[in-house]
């Protein structure tokens, strides 16, 4: 972000929380309904988003770490590793998703 011009005092880190309600809430005070940049996983920014709007803020949602690469093929519908893991970080966002709407 430095690289970009952006200055490091506008720059907020928030590396205290275990989760993303959490984390919204440890950085309330800081942020309030300021628009701000959230930048996550691209895979991870629905839930943020939502949690963060939930709790007063105006994100700018800012995707990072986009999970596709290329288009799909056969063997994307069998069993590998990294099929397994997908399902896993899938299942654990709309799980957290469902969870956060809920609570």
């Amino acid at each position: 972000m430095i690289e970009w011009g952006i200055p490091a005092e506008n720059i907020i880190l928030e590396e205290k929380s275990r989760t993303t309600k959490e984390s919204a809430q440890n950085l309330k005070e800081v942020i309030g309904n300021s628009p701000f940049f959230l930048v996550t996983s691209a895979y991870h920014m629905k839930r943020s988003v939502e949690t963060f709007k939930k709790l007063g803020f105006n994100p700018i949602p800012a995707p990072t770490d986009f999970k596709v690469e290329k288009g799909y093929n056969l063997l994307d519908f069998f069993p590998g590793a990294q099929n397994l893991r997908n399902c896993d970080l899938a299942f654990h966002e709309y799980f957290g998703i469902v969870w956060y709407r809920l609570y």
